[in-house]
């Protein structure tokens, strides 16, 4: 078991939220980095919780809001479990100090003892709201799937084909934006001549490409149109990532609808959806 770590001064570390907000002085911000230099625990949660600090500046009474309201209107039992519910009161405080910079330089680190659950809790109410959809990538899970180049016998040497051995080379070595480029090639080829082998895997793979490009609306249709393959591993692949679009564009209800087909019925991807599920559900969704 990992040994936890603990400040080695916490009367320097208590400065660590400040120092994120940038509101300490200039001598005040080199007492604390010359801690950091030394200070592991320190160090990491700065890094853990840099998205958040950002978050907490900017939209502070948006979060406060949402926070607020996110419990309504549930049973009380599922109120309890919501962990939005949980950092409320906390919130309300925090928003007061938000605006009150001066204060905030001897406060303890405010959001890092509310552990794992508050700071899921304020990022994603602040992924929710209307302005911030692109912050739901913290949600969203984005990885590539695993190719390996296989030669097939009878496959033959039409462009459809050679465009996509070639987008496939660039994207098992990582080069989204280039394999996209040259699937795209393949999909309009493979319509125009007709000699198209295994068109559901090229659009599904020029779709992920695109999201792995951080090109989410563009990989949208791709996917979604896979989603119906009657090719069942690519089937599940495509509502599994289109879940995640769903996510990144800020439809939850949409990513809910995808994601409880998979966890009902899927062979891969079961654990996952119910975990991202379960995810959405103590957000409220």
């Amino acid at each position: 078991m990992k040994e936890r770590i603990q400040c080695i001064d916490p009367e320097k570390g208590v400065f660590i939220a400040a120092y994120e907000l940038g509101l300490l002085d200039d001598s005040e911000a080199m007492l604390f980095e010359s801690h950091l230099t030394d200070c592991p625990y320190c160090l990491e949660a700065l890094y853990e919780g840099s998205s958040i600090s950002r978050v907490m500046t900017d939209k502070a009474h948006q979060i406060g809001a949402l926070l607020e309201t996110a419990g309504a209107g549930m049973a009380p039992e599922k109120r309890d479990k919501n962990p939005a519910k949980t950092v409320t009161d906390w919130w309300r405080s925090a928003v007061s100090r938000l605006n009150k910079w001066g204060d905030m330089t001897r406060q303890p680190k405010v959001w890092a003892p509310l552990g794992a659950l508050a700071a899921a809790a304020v990022v994603f109410a602040v992924l929710l709201s209307s302005d911030e959809t692109a912050r739901i990538s913290g949600l969203a899970q984005i990885e590539p799937v695993p190719y390996t180049q296989l030669q097939t016998r009878g496959e033959g040497a039409t462009d459809a084909a050679e465009r996509f051995s070639r987008g496939m080379t660039y994207y098992a070595a990582g080069r989204y934006e280039e394999a996209a480029a040259e699937l795209a090639a393949s999909v309009a080829a493979g319509e125009r001549d007709g000699h198209w082998k295994n068109p559901d895997q090229t659009r599904f793979y020029l779709g992920l490409s695109l999201l792995l490009e951080n090109r989410p609306e563009e990989a949208r249709p791709y996917l979604k149109g896979t989603a119906a393959s009657i090719i069942r591993p690519i089937a599940e692949r495509s509502k599994w990532y289109s879940a995640q679009i769903e996510l990144l564009l800020g439809n939850p209800e949409m990513a809910v609808e995808y994601l409880e087909f998979l966890a009902d019925s899927s062979i891969g991807y079961s654990k996952k959806a119910n975990e991202q599920l379960n995810t959405l559900r103590e957000a409220g969704w």
